[in-house]
C-alpha cells in the first residue's frame, strides 16, 4: 500500500493520500473530505480533482470528488422540523443549506481506519450541532477497486434521530479528464419520473413522469441530444424504475445507468433509489484540473445516488436513533 503527505491544514494537521489498486483501475483518496482525487481505467484519469491540497483549499466548487453530508443535494431555506423541534441549517446556496452546509463532509479531516493495497476505509464523527443537524452521527465510507468495479459502501449511526442522505460527488469525463463537452458522451437511466424543481433547484413535490421529455434516457441517448435553451443543461434527480438486478462485485444490485465517452463506459449499480445527474453548469476556471487540463462548462459530469432530495419535507423519514443507513454503489468500466 503507498501512502504520502498531500499537504496540511490552515493548523498544521497532515492530509494523507492513499493509493488503490486492480488490475485495471487505480485510485488515491486523501483525508481531506475522503475525497477521491483520481481514478485510472487502463491508465486513463476520467475524474476532475487538482495537483495540490492548496487547489482544494482554494475552489469556489469545494465538492470536488467528496463524500457529501450531513445530507446531499438542496434543503429548502436550510429549514426543517423534528419531533417537535425546529432547526436551522447553515445557509451556503443563495437561500438554501447545500451539500451539508459550509462546514460539511466535504471539507472535513476524515480518519482511515484500515487500508490495504485494494480498499479504504474512513470515518469521523459529526458531532450534535455541526452545521445545525441534531445528534452526534458516526459515518464509514469504505472505497474498495476489485478487477473493472470500484464499490463505494456508506454506514452511519447516530445516537438521536437526525436527517441523512449521503453521495460522492465526483466529476466524470469518459473521454478524459479535461477532454472537452460532455454533452457527446451518451446515457442510459433506468428511470420513469424525475424531480421536477423550481427556479432554485428546489423540489416542489412533483415527479413527472420522464416520457415525451428531454429526462428520459431509458434508451440510450447523447446527453445533449435534447437539450435546448428552455433546458441548457441537467441538474436533476432520476427516480429509477426497473432496473434489472446484476451481480456485481459479489452483490445483485439493480444496474441503474450506463454512460459512454469515446474512452471508457462506466456502468452503475446502487441500493440507492435516484440518483442527481449534473453536467457541469457551474464548472469553471481559474483553476485547472489535474495536468492543467481544462476545467470547463459542461466538461464533466456528476452522477450522486442519493435518497430524494429535500427529504425531510417530501416524506422522506430521518435517520433513527441507533439504527444504521446503509447504502452501496458500484461502478464498473470499460
Amino acid at each position: 500500500m503507498k501512502k504520502r503527505i498531500f499537504g496540511h491544514m490552515p493548523d498544521g494537521t497532515p492530509i494523507e493520500e492513499y493509493t488503490l489498486k486492480s488490475d485495471t483501475l487505480e485510485a488515491t483518496v486523501i483525508t481531506y473530505g475522503a475525497i477521491l482525487r483520481t481514478l485510472e481505467v487502463g491508465g486513463l484519469d476520467i475524474i476532475g480533482g487538482y495537483d495540490t491540497f492548496a487547489e482544494f483549499l482554494a475552489d469556489d466548487d469545494p465538492f470536488q470528488g467528496a463524500i457529501i453530508g450531513r445530507v446531499c443535494n438542496r434543503t429548502a431555506l436550510g429549514q426543517f422540523d423534528l419531533n417537535g423541534k425546529s432547526y436551522q441549517l447553515s445557509i451556503n446556496n443563495g437561500r438554501h443549506h447545500l451539500h451539508g452546509g459550509t462546514g460539511g463532509f466535504f471539507c472535513r479531516v476524515w480518519t482511515v481506519e484500515e487500508a490495504d493495497d485494494s480498499h479504504i476505509t474512513l470515518s469521523r464523527l459529526s458531532p450534535d450541532g455541526e452545521e445545525g443537524y441534531p445528534a452526534n452521527l458516526s459515518v464509514r465510507v469504505t472505497y474498495t477497486l476489485q478487477g473493472d468495479c470500484m464499490k463505494i459502501e456508506y454506514d452511519a449511526v447516530a445516537d438521536g434521530d437526525t436527517p441523512i442522505n449521503l453521495t460522492n460527488h465526483a466529476f466524470y469525463n469518459l473521454s478524459g479528464t479535461g477532454s472537452g463537452s460532455v454533452f457527446d458522451h451518451t446515457a442510459k437511466i433506468a428511470a420513469d419520473r424525475y424531480t421536477a424543481v423550481d427556479g432554485e433547484l428546489i423540489p416542489t413535490g412533483e415527479e413527472p413522469s420522464v416520457t415525451g421529455t428531454p429526462f428520459d434516457f431509458r434508451t440510450e441517448k447523447r446527453i445533449g441530444q435534447d437539450l435546448s435553451d428552455a433546458l441548457p443543461s441537467y441538474d436533476h434527480n432520476f427516480i429509477f424504475a426497473d432496473a434489472p438486478l446484476s451481480d456485481v462485485c459479489g452483490l445483485s444490485l439493480p444496474h441503474v445507468a450506463t454512460l459512454k465517452g469515446a474512452k471508457v463506459t462506466m456502468d452503475i449499480y446502487t441500493t440507492s433509489p435516484c440518483a442527481q445527474f449534473y453536467t457541469g453548469a457551474f464548472l469553471s476556471g481559474p483553476l485547472c484540473f489535474k495536468g492543467g487540463r481544462p476545467k470547463q462548462k459542461y466538461g464533466a459530469f456528476c452522477f450522486e445516488p442519493q435518497l430524494p432530495p429535500d427529504g425531510i419535507h417530501h416524506g422522506v423519514a430521518p435517520l433513527p436513533k441507533g439504527e444504521h443507513f446503509n447504502a452501496v454503489t458500484v461502478y464498473r468500466f470499460a
